[in-house]
């Protein structure tokens, strides 16, 4: 699923290549106007109506990509499991299980844009999951201004946060991947990493945490997201000492993985999804625990 670091990337891009240019042509992919009504919530007018304008700025809050049009309304994408925006003859940086071909438009084009300085774009969704919504004022509507802080955009308080793991008896993996409580943007593998390098194990309680796992939890979270956002959601990036590298196509009997350093890396379920951490150096609440106990619960993410 695109994370954070993922839709930065898709803006980065976005804002180099396709700003302040007219829309001349808007179809599905297919050279029709038969929008799938799963992704698009709104009338296939307001898609249609976007010839003629321009895309103004491209911003992006959480796992959110807010495109600002020459006049409203503007749009908000959420990319759910595998969305895509590729643009056509630039390599794009795109989460790691999209993979797209090389014929254009694309595989699973959804809705293709012309700009008049022939460039095209192609939004992709192969399972369609993602979804695009218009509005006049994207910040103070719905989805977005029910999200946590964004750990790149916000300062986030250290106070509230305390507040907001105090609160809660769930799993610090499970906290880190609801949008709407410790900050937005987080999806499975940037939450195996925050808790990786905070010393803690993923099913850890979060009101179990001491000030000190707290303080570290808390700055790792910000380091973390805005390492990965500073890269553009390009893993060639991320440093080799990231539990990120060992954790992608984990087969079904597939216990265990060795990291370059020597470090154990084991696999659960949490959350609903494969959880990678180190026994070894990672850690439960309070006065600690092992990692070497099994167990994942079945609470579910809010994305």
């Amino acid at each position: 699923m695109p994370e954070l670091p993922d839709v930065e990337g898709t803006k980065l891009a976005l804002t180099e290549l396709c700003l302040d240019t007219e829309i001349d042509l808007i179809n599905d992919g297919n050279g029709t106007e038969v929008f799938d009504k799963k992704i698009f919530d709104c009338k296939p007018a307001l898609l249609t109506e976007m010839r003629g304008k321009r895309f103004e700025s491209i911003s992006r809050r959480g796992k959110y990509l807010i495109i600002t049009m020459s006049s409203p309304p503007h749009a908000v994408i959420h990319f759910g499991l595998n969305g895509v925006i590729a643009i056509q003859g630039v390599e794009c940086v795109h989460a790691r299980d999209v993979h797209l071909g090389t014929e254009w438009p694309p595989k699973f084009c959804r809705l293709l844009i012309r700009f008049s300085n022939t460039r095209e774009i192609a939004f992709c969704d192969q399972k369609r999951l993602s979804c695009w919504t218009f509005t006049d004022d994207p910040i103070h509507s719905a989805p977005l201004n029910d999200l946590a802080p964004d750990p790149v955009l916000d300062d986030l308080s250290f106070e509230r946060f305390c507040e907001v793991l105090k609160s809660k008896k769930k799993a610090i993996k499970t906290m880190l991947m609801d949008q709407s409580l410790l900050a937005c943007g987080i999806g499975n593998w940037l939450a195996d990493e925050i808790c990786f390098q905070s010393h803690l194990l993923p099913r850890a309680k979060s009101n179990t945490l001491s000030s000190a796992q707290s303080s570290q939890l808390f700055h790792t979270l910000i380091d973390v997201c805005r390492y990965a956002a500073s890269a553009g959601g390009d893993q060639n990036k991320y440093p080799r000492s990231w539990i990120y590298h060992y954790r992608w196509d984990v087969q079904g009997n597939e216990k265990s993985r060795v990291m370059e350093d020597g470090k154990v890396v084991k696999f659960d379920t949490l959350a609903g999804r494969v959880t990678a951490y180190c026994p070894s150096v990672q850690r439960m609440g309070g006065d600690g625990g092992d990692g070497d106990e099994d167990g994942g619960d079945g609470e579910e993410e809010n994305n």
